[in-house]
């Protein structure tokens, strides 16, 4: 693709740099480019002695999806008198042996100040052009002072892609979808904590941690990417060392992606604790039985709902089955089964002779059931 030329006159000087250029956090090969930026350098000595028609630096920043163009240039002295006249000249475009290749494609007219170098010290100047049209190809720019058929100076660079990164923010730390945690003192529990990722970038290996007055907290993961404008949910385990009031300080990272939330955590009485014996909802889709402060022998029976645009729906009613499982002291029920294939989750509550808890699975061919119950004890 041929590479385009941005043009423009000055009153012989440069454009202030606005300083070198960071490195761009590492990036995954899947994300895209948004940006290029870059310090140009000298190639070749300059063609005359003037000060004022020499270039010093040049940084240049080239963002895509905003088909805009940013440099600043910093010449050798002050442009004073009418011998110091030249024009600046910035092409933007591919690599070629020795240089960028840019042709001439647009030329500033009176009226477009946007495209216009702005003079912001005695050896600086400033373009900033939001109107060019930019292809995320281009990985080089130069800046050259011409005038009367000469070039006076030219200085030449690639620029490095800036790829997109994720940005995180903490949607909610909840218990069993409520913000309240109330947890039972020195009992694990597992709170949700959902991560939403409001960047342009794909957001992988996301750790939540937390901390906390009187708490103790374990570490979890999103156990799968979050993708730009989505949400990932991560268990992490909290545990009241005492009965009091404290705050659970939830942070969330990724590469180089940061956020905190902060969560208000209250002591709760423990519930009693689930009789032993078989359970069973009142429609007698859900039978189970507790044993020894387990849960054994779960079945559930429910509509499955597969597929979807552009296909129908279908629809099939069919058993689910969980692994056995214990009953902690705080009562609450939170289990999943995850195969390579599937995903089975089962959240609630659990007292005295009664369990009220909702399950869930997704699997193949977008597959989805979800099935609320309240289950009793009945022998």
């Amino acid at each position: 693709m041929r590479a385009r030329l941005l043009t423009s006159l000055i009153s012989v000087a440069g454009i202030a740099l606005a300083g070198s250029v960071a490195a761009a956090p590492a990036a995954r090969a899947d994300e895209k480019v948004i940006a290029a930026s870059g310090i140009l350098k000298r190639v070749e000595p300059p063609a005359t002695d003037n000060a004022a028609r020499q270039l010093v630096q040049t940084s240049v920043r080239l963002v895509f999806d905003q088909n805009r163009a940013t440099a600043t240039v910093v010449l050798a002295g002050s442009p004073t008198t009418g011998a110091d006249q030249a024009t600046l000249r910035l092409t933007v475009g591919e690599s070629v042996p020795g240089g960028c290749d840019g042709p001439a494609y647009a030329t500033p007219t009176v009226g477009d100040t946007d495209v216009e170098w702005q003079r912001t010290g005695p050896t600086t100047y400033v373009l900033d052009w939001s109107g060019v049209y930019l292809d995320d190809d281009y990985d080089c720019a130069a800046v050259e002072l011409v005038g009367s058929g000469t070039r006076y100076d030219y200085l030449f660079g690639t620029l490095v892609p800036e790829h997109a990164q994720p940005a995180l923010q903490v949607d909610s730390t909840t218990l069993l979808g409520k913000p309240k945690l109330n947890l039972v003192p020195g009992v694990w529990t597992k709170v949700d904590v959902d991560v939403r990722n409001t960047g342009q970038g794909i957001a992988s290996q996301v750790v939540v941690q937390g901390r906390g007055k009187g708490l103790k907290v374990k570490s979890a993961t999103v156990p799968y990417d979050i993708y730009p404008g989505s949400t990932g949910t991560a268990k992490l385990t909290v545990k009241l060392k005492k009965k009091r009031k404290s705050k659970l300080v939830v942070t969330v990272l990724s590469g180089v992606a940061r956020a905190t939330a902060n969560a208000k955590v209250k002591p709760a009485q423990a519930p009693s604790r689930l009789r032993a014996g078989t359970y069973r909802s009142k429609d007698k889709s859900v039978t189970f039985r507790v044993k020894g402060n387990k849960v054994v022998g779960f079945r559930v029976r429910t509509q499955t709902t597969c597929g979807g645009y552009p296909n129908p729906f279908t629809y099939t009613t069919n058993w689910y089955d969980m692994p056995t499982f214990k009953l902690p002291k705080s009562g609450i029920v939170d289990v999943t089964d995850r195969g390579d294939l599937y995903s089975a989750t089962l959240g609630g509550r659990a007292s005295g002779k009664k369990v009220k808890a909702t399950f869930r699975y997704s699997g193949p061919d977008r597959c989805r059931a979800t099935k609320e119950f309240t289950a009793k004890r009945i022998g």
